[in-house]
């Protein structure tokens, strides 16, 4: 399997860290297979219409209440997505979880003081931003 599987077992040793360790590896073969249920046409129309966009020039969308931020472990274009398919439940976990939000004021103030470029989509009425991933 690898080496986390390994090291799970070796130091619980026992069915329960096997049975944790299926559990994840199951929950990780859904998400793939929902990844792969989504609709490629629409993931590509969203994906031709993102953008690198300054903070300067979205000021008026965030006045207006409408930017909301996606984390940077989340996928902008699959964020996107299932904000057009209107998923609730979904757009409810990334919130709970505080990896989707609508833009604080202390956000805006942070980005217009550093002139930040976001990554940024329109799902409408909505303009999802992301900052660029820090590799």
């Amino acid at each position: 399997m690898g080496p986390d599987y390994n090291r799970l077992v070796l130091e619980g040793g026992g069915r329960y860290n096997r049975f944790v360790i299926l559990f994840h590896v199951f929950a990780k073969l859904k998400l793939m297979t929902e990844l792969s249920e989504i609709d490629a046409a629409t993931m590509a129309a969203i994906n031709t219409q993102t953008a690198r966009i300054s903070w300067h020039e979205l000021q008026r969308f965030f006045a207006t209440g409408n930017c909301v931020y996606v984390a940077p472990e989340l996928d902008l274009v699959a964020v996107a997505y299932y904000f057009a398919k209107d998923d609730a439940a979904r757009i409810k976990t990334w919130m709970d979880s505080n990896q989707l939000g609508r833009v604080t004021d202390e956000q805006a103030k942070t980005w217009l003081v550093e002139e930040a470029d976001l990554w940024s989509v329109v799902i409408k009425p909505w303009v999802l931003l992301q900052r660029e991933k820090q590799i």
